[in-house]
């Protein structure tokens, strides 16, 4: 019986001991309930977490401009002016024009242009051919038209598309070149997709010496 009774004390003094609603409120617990706070404890809960509700409103996050005094509040406009800045440079969606300032403004439009322009030289569907100079409308002209010709050279394993029609006389010549020996290859080895209307005439009786052997 006292052995017993020595044993539920041993395990009593070892026990934690429940947390009072400020010590949870201090550690951000779900189960704190702000509203069973004291006046005094509400202050030093507000002074705890002060550094980082700073922290947080410096970075964008959840912000209560009221708790801040004049100098905090100047600095976290700041950080959000230069956030804006940053997404308005790299062309993100949550870019605000309208509160960027002048020489911020002109640095982004150059971003812009220069982003553009890549779009353009690149091919992509982002480009926008009206917001391009005549000097970079010319480059995206020249760098489409090497896509082409790289395109109709190997029209086989590759996604650039072919269109004959922006070929030059020489490249049309170098495609019809390519076209015709890879045609008369497969016609050669029975592959499927032989154009006997590509075959030449030396292609021809080549293919017919072949065949009578």
């Amino acid at each position: 019986m006292v052995a017993a009774f020595t044993a539920l004390l041993s395990g009593c003094s070892t026990a934690p001991a429940h947390k009072t609603n400020f010590q949870l409120c201090l550690e951000d617990d779900s189960t704190c309930n702000s509203a069973l706070l004291t006046d005094e404890q509400t202050r030093q809960l507000v002074e705890v977490r002060r550094p980082q509700h700073f922290l947080d409103c410096l970075a964008g996050r959840r912000c209560h401009e009221a708790a801040l005094d004049e100098r905090e509040r100047e600095q976290v406009r700041q950080a959000a002016d230069q956030r804006n800045f940053k997404a308005c440079l790299q062309g993100e969606a949550d870019c605000r024009k309208d509160d960027l300032r002048e020489g911020q403004r002109e640095q982004v439009d150059l971003a812009g242009g220069a982003r553009n322009f890549m779009y353009c030289v690149s091919g992509l569907s982002a480009c926008d051919p009206a917001a391009l100079t005549p000097e970079q409308a010319r480059s995206a002209r020249e760098a489409y038209l090497q896509r082409n010709f790289a395109g109709c050279m190997n029209s086989v394993g590759t996604l650039l598309r072919c269109n004959a029609d922006d070929l030059s006389t020489e490249q049309r010549e170098l495609v019809l070149r390519r076209n015709v020996a890879v045609n008369f290859y497969i016609c050669s080895n029975a592959l499927i997709g032989c154009n006997d209307a590509l075959l030449t005439p030396e292609q021809r009786a080549t293919l017919a010496q072949g065949a009578t052997r």
